[in-house]
């Protein structure tokens, strides 16, 4: 199940609002300054890092993009547009 910033694997079933709520946490506390970049150092030459680290901007603009719908299919209107302010 998707928690937020990670995957919580459980036996037992989580509700929707707690799933949303630990989505929510996750969101809210994001310092978008720390996802400006530069994501790598000249000095770094690792090609994995400087491939595949400006990509998490991807992952967390799309968990965002998953709340908001769920919040929309919950009619949570004001919420969503605030998250996407």
């Amino acid at each position: 199940m998707n928690m937020g910033s990670y995957l919580l694997l459980s036996h037992t079933t989580v509700s929707n609002a707690t799933r949303l709520n630990a989505i929510e946490a996750s969101i809210r506390t994001i310092d978008p300054e720390q996802f400006a970049g530069p994501w790598t150092s000249r000095q770094d030459y690792s090609p994995v890092r400087r491939h595949f680290t400006p990509r998490i901007v991807r992952n967390i603009s799309g968990m965002a993009l998953d709340y908001c719908a769920a919040l929309i299919e919950l009619q949570r209107y004001p919420d969503a547009r605030a998250t996407l302010s």
